[in-house]
């Protein structure tokens, strides 16, 4: 029996009614005085009695609300609103009958009346949700169904007027993303014009481009960017053509379209509890991952992982896919090469030194196993290449890519890198059988991957074998798990925040800001900058292996000398100056010189230190080591305020930019060389810590959902499923001893690679039909 057009109208005209109605008292909370919801704060002081409670009610309400704007825009466009908007009728009825009467007595009773704030903004992302989707899509599925059936526009014109306005939007942040940024703005505003003239001929290149760009477009080296950078401004800009064109994805399974729901709203609720109470925006804000807004710079990676998969569809269409192979084929052959170069500059291949490589992995600068996941995670991608493309030269640049990133994987002397590649072997060997058996007509191909995927091994075990300092690092994998499961249980004695810490986290980007105030033994120095008489400058304090560095181009031979005014608490500090041929952490060639602040003289002191470079710069172009500034703090347990550096040369030319931090922290990067305090070092423990039970079970069940549809996939011969299923498994096996979801590229290739899995077509148990991408 079909359900009754008018009944169902009829309940949804009660509902509608009702959740208006919530919504408007929620908004007009506001005008309560200021003992129901808060102390009037500093409009008080301000404004004075209720109109000063008034105006701190508005200010809370646009607050929260604005948080949950995007939690209602994902449920409406994956359809799940009605369910949501059921759940706060129900919660918001019963704050309005409980939490409000008692929120003038009892404060916890005022907390969850606050929350009533966010029911405005649950309706706001709906509207914008239903705007972006048409009006038909606004309807109930019967609704829907019924205006299909009459010939209703399912996109009308206001639809594709939001979502240009959304593209202009995007399109106008990311210009002024690049006004602002400290460097190159000539050069990248033409390599970005010419990406967007790309993307309009041919909308499915950022397929290519951003994998491509994703591991090696990073310029923090340099700028001293690492919140939103030039990669972000990449995926604002693919975002605004998408947008405008059109160009979206279909809408993955229902299962799957629950669980991004699910995962949406863990991020928000802990990306609000890490955000919220706001911290002031001065030169701290973003500069540091101590900060409040760090919980952006994380969320940041959910968000753009989401965006990208929304515009790009499967991601194991054929099509589709060969240009996602070939992007992340590319970007792993940079990060190979960019390694073979590192590790020849720096130990000469040399198999018994202690050398980390970082290659062009800027967010390593604490420490982390990101180049491994980029490299096991793109691995697969380039082995997948021998099994699609007929060409001799895509082919064999498939074979050298995958060749080099095995290299590559050794060079890092990473361990976990290593056990991941093992994962990813077994993976791509279980699924060649279906491949092979009943393949029609790229057996050849098949054999000739099989083939390079041994000589890969080959590699790696000889490495293995050959490697003096890598056996001494697999000899101490015992004592080492001893400090990862101290460290555990650190993490989890840190989680001090009740129940609500255990369902929500502790917020997104808060592990480095717990663990700094936390007064554990190891401590990983820290820095801030200070705005005091009309001047900025910067507090560096000491603990651990904190560098405050730049990027300089030094001459050897040549006498520098370097002017700063120092302050401390009088104990006698001394700062060490260093110019060092590095990257990241191991230096090749020094100049050390510094200075100590007299204990006897108050206030500020002026300094120059004269030394000379020596060798320090030297070789040609090709073989040149690149040179950093740092300032380094050794005295564990103070401080010294530094301001006004300059760095001279022969000519009287100061080479620093920004030494007086006018600009905050561009063009200066810090590192540390004490890793444990800004990493959990366990993918599931980050995502309990952070995000709680809920983003627990949101991420764990996603990747549940993931695998289990690409392994379905693999079984039956579908080689892009294959690819996709060994990525993710390598990285999953990763996370058990690296938190790489803190960086938000990574983060954003682990999510894309779950929401390609999970969004898979189911394949049913029939007779295996291997398959393999036909050529474009």
């Amino acid at each position: 029996m079909s359900p009754n057009p008018s009944a169902i109208a009829e309940v949804c005209d009660r509902e509608s009614t009702a959740w208006r109605a919530l919504v408007l008292a929620c908004v007009a909370l506001v005008l309560l005085p200021p003992a129901v919801l808060g102390t009037g704060g500093p409009a008080g002081r301000w404004l004075g009695g209720y109109a000063g409670g008034v105006a701190w009610n508005l200010y809370q309400l646009v607050k929260i609300a604005i948080l949950w704007v995007p939690v209602g825009f994902v449920f409406r466009v994956l359809g799940h609103d009605r369910m949501l908007r059921r759940i706060a009728l129900i919660a918001g009825a019963a704050a309005l009958v409980v939490a409000l009467p008692l929120g003038a007595l009892v404060p916890a009773a005022r907390e969850a009346a606050l929350l009533l704030y966010a029911i405005p903004g649950l309706a706001a992302g709906f509207v914008l949700g239903r705007r972006s989707r048409g009006d038909a899509a606004a309807l109930p599925a019967e609704a829907a169904a019924a205006a299909d059936e009459a010939g209703a526009p399912t996109r009308p014109r206001i639809a594709i007027a939001v979502r240009r306005a959304v593209a202009v939007a995007l399109l106008a942040s990311a210009t002024a993303a690049l006004w602002d940024f400290p460097l190159a703005r000539g050069w990248l505003a033409l390599g970005f014009a010419l990406y967007l003239a790309l993307l309009w001929c041919v909308p499915n290149a950022w397929l290519v481009a951003v994998p491509a760009a994703l591991p090696v477009f990073s310029l923090a080296f340099w700028s001293g960017r690492f919140y939103f950078d030039e990669f972000d401004v990449l995926v604002l800009l693919t975002l605004a053509v998408a947008l405008w064109r059109g160009t979206t994805g279909g809408r993955p399974p229902r299962a799957t379209r629950w669980l991004l729901a699910l995962l949406a709203l863990s991020v928000a609720a802990s990306g609000a509890i890490g955000l919220l109470p706001f911290a002031p925006l001065d030169e701290n804000a973003f500069s540091s991952y101590w900060s409040r807004y760090n919980s952006l710079r994380i969320a940041k990676g959910f968000v753009e992982a989401i965006a990208l998969a929304w515009i790009a569809g499967p991601l194991a269409a054929p099509q589709r896919f060969r240009a996602l192979a070939l992007g992340m084929t590319l970007g792993l052959a940079a990060v190979s090469l960019a390694t073979v170069w590192e590790v020849w500059l720096f130990t000469g291949f040399s198999t018994a030194t202690d050398y980390r490589v970082t290659a062009t992995f800027a967010s390593m600068h604490t420490g982390g196993g990101h180049i491994e996941a980029w490299l096991v995670a793109a691995l697969p991608f380039a082995w997948a290449l021998l099994l699609f493309e007929r060409a001799p030269a895509v082919r064999i640049f498939g074979a050298v890519s995958f060749l080099l990133g095995m290299f590559a994987v050794l060079a890092t002397v990473a361990r976990s890198g290593i056990g991941a590649v093992v994962v990813l072997s077994l993976v791509l060997g279980l699924g060649l059988v279906p491949l092979m058996r009943g393949a029609r007509g790229p057996r050849t191909r098949v054999a000739g991957a099989a083939a390079v995927a041994l000589a890969g091994l080959a590699v790696l075990a000889a490495g293995i074998y050959g490697g003096d300092y890598l056996r001494a690092r697999f000899a101490r994998v015992a004592e080492d798990a001893q400090i990862r499961l101290a460290h555990a249980h650190k993490t989890l004695a840190m989680m001090d925040g009740g129940a609500r810490a255990w369902l929500f986290g502790m917020g997104l980007g808060s592990f480095p800001r717990t663990h700094l105030v936390s007064n554990l033994d190891e401590q990983p120095g820290s820095y801030r900058f200070v705005r005091e008489g009309g001047r900025i400058h910067l507090s560096l304090n000491s603990g651990g292996t904190l560098y405050w560095a730049q990027a300089v181009s030094a001459r050897p031979q040549t006498r520098y000398a370097v002017e700063l005014d120092l302050r401390s608490e009088g104990r006698g500090e001394r700062l060490e100056i260093a110019l060092c041929e590095k990257i990241l952490f191991n230096s090749h060639r020094c100049a050390w010189s510094g200075t100590r602040i007299d204990a006897r003289i108050p206030g500020w002191q002026h300094r120059e230190i004269v030394f000379d470079s020596g060798e320090v710069g030297s070789g040609h172009w090709w073989n040149r080591r690149p040179v950093q500034f740092s300032l380094y703090n050794p005295q564990r347990g103070t401080a010294i305020d530094i301001a006004g550096v300059r760095l001279r040369d022969a000519a009287g030319n100061d080479v620093l930019a920004n030494g007086d931090f006018a600009r905050g922290a561009d063009r200066w990067f810090f590192k540390s060389g004490n890793h444990l305090p800004w990493h959990v070092k366990n993918l599931w423990l980050h995502t309990l810590f952070e995000q709680g039970i809920l983003g627990l079970i949101a991420l764990g069940a996603l990747a549940a959902v993931a695998v289990t549809r690409l392994a379905r996939a693999a079984r039956h011969g579908e080689a892009p499923a294959l690819t996709l299923l060994a990525a993710t498994a390598a990285l999953l096996a990763l996370g058990f001893v690296e938190s790489f979801l803190d960086a938000p590229r990574l983060a954003l290739v682990l999510l894309l690679l779950l929401l390609a899995g999970a969004g898979a077509e189911a394949v049913s148990d029939g007779p295996a039909r291997p398959r393999s991408p036909p050529r474009a």
